[in-house]
This record gives structure tokens, sequence and C-alpha cells, in this order.
């Protein structure tokens, strides 16, 4: 059984025909050839390629709601950027970007069969890591420092800032400024960056967000007094 944006697939008569086998993520290299140089130089690229996971689906109905089943599952299939959660693993959840669906195989009037692959972030998301951490407070001292440590894979947290003017922060000695109207939510990982109304704030911020990353082992987080700042730290695995 899974759940794919926010529904589990039982609830629209699908089952999970096999077991769900999982790919392991590759790094995203490059080979360069040189001309008259032996062998290939490889450029490492820091990051790693999209997975695909491919589940096998079926499913039983009276004829006369076969092709409804089939029309509820491509629409639930077609929905992007969600969460896939595997029933055997419900701590993680996949980040799918989007889903590729086969060719229906009809083998009787009730029975219908298909394959989705999902292709996915390479990461597995901890659930845990969509909770903020209650670690920085409003009356924390200018140019006071608060560790946080990071048990997993390097990860791209989401900061939430309240209060109002220019707030400048410093993760692990790289810095993050910010135009706060009231509050602003730096999503590092989509670089993107809102107020509360949703409304697109990307020119609020200045800051390279690569260099925010919440490294493995130690980070170091300073910030200015008068603004609240609550960390998501998106903790992920491979």
């Amino acid at each position: 059984m899974i759940e794919y944006a926010g529904t589990v697939c039982t609830n629209l008569n699908l089952q999970v025909k096999d077991l769900i086998n999982i790919p392991c993520p590759e790094d995203d290299l490059e080979t360069i050839e040189i001309p008259g140089r032996d062998g290939v130089l490889v450029k490492d690229k820091k990051r790693k390629k999209p997975i695909q996971i491919d589940i096998n689906f079926n499913y039983i109905a009276p004829k006369e709601k076969w092709h409804d089943i089939w029309r509820k599952a491509k629409k639930w299939l077609s929905q992007k950027n969600q969460k896939l959660i595997l029933d055997d693993d419900s701590n993680h959840y996949y980040r799918c970007l989007y889903v590729i669906i086969g060719i229906n195989e009809r083998t009787s009037l009730r029975i219908g069969g298909f394959t989705a692959t999902f292709v996915c972030d390479p990461y597995q998301y901890l659930n845990s890591g969509d909770m903020p951490l209650e670690l920085l407070y409003e009356n924390i001292s200018a140019g006071q420092s608060v560790h946080i440590w990071n048990p997993y894979e390097a990860s791209m947290p989401i900061f939430v800032i309240a209060g109002s003017g220019i707030c400048r922060i410093t993760i692990n000695g790289n810095i993050l400024e910010a135009d706060v109207p009231e509050q602003l939510t730096i999503d590092t990982g989509r670089e993107l960056a809102y107020k509360a109304d949703r409304s697109s704030a990307n020119t609020n911020v200045t800051c390279d967000y690569e260099d925010l990353a919440l490294i493995p082992g130690d980070n170091i987080i300073i910030k200015p007094a008068g603004f609240d700042l609550q960390i998501l730290p998106k903790w992920r695995e491979t």
C-alpha cells in the first residue's frame, strides 16, 4: 500500500500488485575526454540524479465501474511535487516530481492493471524534518550563536522569520540577508521566498541558497536580536 498526495491507493480501489523495488541514487558525474590523453577525467557535479520508482497497480471492479476507477487513478497520479509514502517505511517520504502512467491492461471486463513510474528527488525525507526546531527565540542577543546537530545528509532547510526590517542571519559563516515584512519564509531547497499571504518575496532576500545547507555534523546559526526564527531542517537520507 502507498500514499500519494495525501491519498491512500486503496481509497481509490487500487492495490499494489508486487513488492516495490527501490533504486540507489547515482552521483551526477560528467566524463571529459581530452585529445591525446588516455582515459577520461571525471567531473563530480556534487549532486545526485533523480530516481524512478516503478509501482504496479491492479484493481477489480464491476464492468460498468472499470473506466471510472481508471479515470480517478489518472487524475490522482497527475499531481506534481507531492509526497510518496510507502506503508513499510512510513517515517520517511519521497518528494515525487511527477508520475509517468503506463498502459492500463484490461485482462477481463472487470480487471485492470498498470505501472506508474514515480520520478523522485533522490533523497528520503524524514517526517520529523518538517517540524520546526524550537531553538531560536526573539530574546537571543545579537551575535549569540546556536548549534544544530545534523546526523543525516546535508539538508536544505526552510527558514521562517518573524519581525520587521533587515534581518541578517549567519549559517556556518554564510550570510542570509532578508528584508522582513512581518513574516518571511525562505525555502532554500526550492530557492523561493514568500510572505505570510504566500505572495512572492524573492527580491527581499540576498544569499547564495546552496551555502545555507545544514551540513552533516555541527552547524552554527547566528541571528540579530529582535527577530523570531524557526527552522524546518528538512532532514534527509539516501
